[in-house]
C-alpha cells in the first residue's frame, strides 16, 4: 500500500476520531471523549505498524531486518500490553474506547473503498472524501 494511502488514512482517522470525541463532549461525557481519542490512536498505530511490517516483509532486504524486528517488538508486546492495561485500568470507559476503535476502522474502510473504487474503473465512491 502506498504512503498516500497511509497519509489519507491518518487524516480521515483524525477527523473521524475528532468528530466522535466531539460528539461525546457535546453530550457532556469527557471520559468517553478521552476514551474515543485513545481507542482511535491505538487502532491507527496498530494498523500502521501492521501494514509497515507487511511492506517490509514482502520486500525483505538485509537492511530491513532490524526495522522488522523493531516494528514487531513495538506492535506485538508493547502495543498489545499497552492495550491490555488501558482496558484493565478502567480509566477510560469501554464505550468511549470502542467508539474510537470503530471510528478508526471506519476511516480505514472509507479510504480503502475510495482508493479501490478509483483504481477499479468504477465510479469513485465519495469524490468529496
Amino acid at each position: 500500500m502506498p504512503s498516500t494511502f497511509f497519509k489519507s488514512f491518518i487524516k480521515f482517522s483524525a477527523v473521524s476520531s475528532a468528530l466522535t470525541a466531539g460528539a461525546f463532549l457535546v453530550l457532556g461525557r469527557l471520559p468517553d471523549a478521552c476514551g474515543a481519542a485513545v481507542g482511535a490512536a491505538w487502532i491507527v498505530l496498530n494498523l500502521t505498524l501492521l501494514f509497515r511490517l507487511m511492506e517490509m516483509s514482502f520486500a525483505l532486504k538485509a537492511k530491513n531486518r532490524d526495522r522488522v524486528l523493531l516494528y514487531s517488538v513495538l506492535k506485538f508486546p508493547v502495543l498489545y500490553v499497552a492495550g491490555y492495561f488501558i482496558l484493565k485500568s478502567r480509566f477510560f470507559p469501554l464505550a468511549g474506547i470502542l467508539a474510537g476503535l470503530t471510528a478508526g476502522i471506519a476511516a480505514f474502510a472509507l479510504v480503502w473503498l475510495r482508493d479501490h473504487s478509483s483504481h477499479s474503473g468504477k465510479a469513485p465512491l465519495g469524490k468529496a472524501l
